[in-house]
């Protein structure tokens, strides 16, 4: 098992078990007065939740103890989980810990608790000098994605359909400098210089659940598409 990529057998533990509940789907819904049945009006996804029980051994309880505070020392803000048996990685939020002590002095158990939610790793789809593409997402929720577009020769503008509700427009690329929508961090830059003036969105690109039919208005620029792959 990997904290933020760091292998927990650092600290003399290893993943003992694993439990894991779907997301939470608030559904918002009202049943008028004398009406025949509820209206539905939307949903909201929150986190899974995640549970795991870590094993801990060490020379004695105080290096144990010592072990346990240095491993939850890496769980103070956003921390990524990687999973003993299990692909996918869980975005993780701490929100309860507590150790368990076993008959044995030199080994005891870690009992830690998160919010959480699931990707895959990062999939790369290329549209080079191509004015469509269809990106089939294996995931069942929204995801935010990353478009990178390096124009071959300098233009005034680009028009991108399928990654929003409405079509996102960049002005004024430079040929070979690569701008980058960052619809993950809400960035638009070129060699790390901000760039937001150049675009017309209503909102940063994003990938939904199954087939996504990707528009280029031109086909003079080569496209990288990142994203993660986000489950219920």
């Amino acid at each position: 098992m990997l904290i933020n990529n760091i292998d927990i057998s650092k600290f003399n533990a290893k993943q003992l078990i694993v439990d894991i509940q779907p997301s939470n789907i608030i559904l918002e819904k009202e049943w008028v007065k004398k009406s025949l049945k509820p209206i539905f009006i939307d949903y909201n996804i929150t986190f899974k939740n995640l549970k795991i029980t870590l094993y801990f051994h060490g020379n004695n309880r105080q290096d144990i103890l010592t072990n346990i505070s240095n491993l939850i020392s890496l769980l103070k803000a956003e921390s990524t989980l990687t999973l003993d048996g299990y692909k996918n990685k869980f975005i993780s939020f701490l929100i309860n810990s507590n150790i368990e002590k076993t008959i044995r002095k030199d080994r005891y158990k870690l009992n830690l608790e998160f919010d959480s939610y699931e990707v895959s790793d990062f999939i790369e789809e290329t549209l080079n000098r191509t004015t469509m593409k269809t990106i089939n997402i294996k995931g069942n929720l929204e995801t935010p994605c990353i478009v990178e577009i390096t124009p071959i020769v300098d233009i005034i503008d680009i028009k991108i359909e399928g990654l929003s509700e409405d079509p996102i427009i960049i002005k004024n690329l430079e040929k070979n400098k690569t701008l980058i929508l960052h619809g993950i961090d809400g960035t638009i830059t070129v060699d790390g210089i901000n760039k937001f003036y150049d675009a017309d969105l209503w909102e940063f690109p994003r990938l939904k659940p199954g087939s996504n039919n990707i528009k280029i208005s031109r086909n003079d620029c080569n496209i990288k598409i990142k994203y993660k792959s986000k489950y219920v």
